[in-house]
């Protein structure tokens, strides 16, 4: 920070600031650990497969968000209220897909429309799942997001479970 003398003092706090929240947030990923805003401790998540029904048919139609495990908010649902709910949920799972891929308009260029997923999902299918993970001890959040790397997009629409809170 020594590079930075001469910049005035409201400058140099604020790059001292974020410069520390950076350090701090070392070998974290994404928005960690947690994308919701449902509150609750998150015992994990399952992204929707977009392409099922054209160029990864081999894959599930909801999956672990990371696959190893590398983030705790995204990992797949795991413990003991996740083990007492998911035999009754795998319906609901159904459901939403069906929801999502079949009865969702698509957007431009006949593409899944995640936010318009995301406002399906929420209208029709979330208040019921809730209901039947509040049981558990859980609750679900749809989240629509996109991510990029700066040279193309993919869109993502994840189911996040968490505690009830």
């Amino acid at each position: 920070m020594d590079s930075l003398e001469g910049f005035p003092s409201k400058y140099l706090q604020l790059i001292r600031s974020r410069s520390q929240l950076t350090l701090n947030k070392q070998n974290t990923m994404g928005n960690y650990p947690s994308m919701g805003s449902k509150g609750g401790t998150v015992v994990g998540a399952l992204e929707l497969n977009l392409c099922k029904d054209s160029c990864c048919m081999c894959a599930p139609k909801w999956a672990s968000c990371c696959p190893r495990a590398c983030c705790p908010g995204v990992a797949s649902p795991a413990g003991p209220e996740w083990d007492k709910a998911q035999a009754g949920f795998t319906a609901f799972l159904e459901e939403a897909y069906e929801l999502a891929i079949h009865k969702t308009p698509h957007g431009c260029c006949g593409c899944h429309d995640v936010f318009k997923i995301k406002a399906t999902l929420d209208g029709e299918w979330t208040a019921r799942a809730d209901a039947y993970l509040a049981e558990h001890g859980l609750q679900v959040e749809v989240c629509a997001f996109y991510t990029s790397d700066g040279k193309s997009t993919s869109p993502h629409l994840v189911l996040q479970f968490s505690k009830k809170a």
